[in-house]
């Protein structure tokens, strides 16, 4: 009898470990992405399988703001991303102010959709100072980026987009200026949506 008292016991004891690793919080939104006009509040519904304070922000204050509840503000027309984050969990949805963005990347980040008419198929990127692809910069200097377009003689203009922007900006002539040190992706796309990419390590 004894023995069953303590092989019980340990059971017990074992579930009741199980239960504790398993319940860590996982947040939820119904909405991936939201749309607003200037000067409109929304408040974001979330969902937690363990309730606990969360922490809001917002990627761009100049488009939009967010309360302690998750009560997003439309302040500027744009498009960022607003974060609610737990102790270990979090979630991003992404706000169009006045935009024609309508798909959210796997970071939560909104992407405005280029579905016009174009001939180009492919993109390669690089600097006109050697490089393609993925290349390391001094910090400080400035660079002018290249798209190389299939085919050759396209005469459909190119954007220019960059993800870390305390560590380098590019203007819409591709023209890269480092800033800072560290990693980012510099994108160049068709009007079609087709897409290169340049990954620039600053030093």
């Amino acid at each position: 009898m004894k023995k069953k008292l303590i092989f019980l016991a340990a059971v017990m004891t074992l579930v009741a470990v199980l239960c504790s690793c398993s319940s860590e919080n996982s947040i939820s939104v119904k909405e991936k992405h939201v749309r607003m006009k200037k000067d409109e509040s929304y408040t974001i519904k979330v969902k937690q399988t363990k309730e606990e304070d969360l922490t809001w922000s917002s990627n761009d204050e100049s488009v939009v703001v967010v309360s302690p509840e998750g009560t997003v503000s439309a302040v500027g027309n744009g498009i960022t991303t607003v974060t609610a984050r737990g102790e270990k969990a979090y979630v991003h949805v992404g706000v169009i102010v006045d935009g024609n963005g309508d798909y959210t990347d796997k970071d939560g980040n909104l992407v405005r959709v280029r579905n016009e008419k174009s001939d180009i198929t492919e993109i390669v990127v690089g600097v006109r100072a050697g490089g393609k692809n993925d290349v390391t910069l001094a910090s400080g200097k400035s660079y002018q980026l290249i798209a190389y377009i299939t085919p050759s003689d396209s005469k459909d203009a190119i954007e220019w987009e960059c993800d870390k922007k305390d560590v380098v900006r590019v203007d819409k002539d591709g023209n890269l200026q480092v800033i800072g040190k560290g990693k980012a992706v510099v994108s160049a796309y068709a009007p079609n949506g087709v897409k290169g990419e340049l990954i620039v390590r600053c030093k």
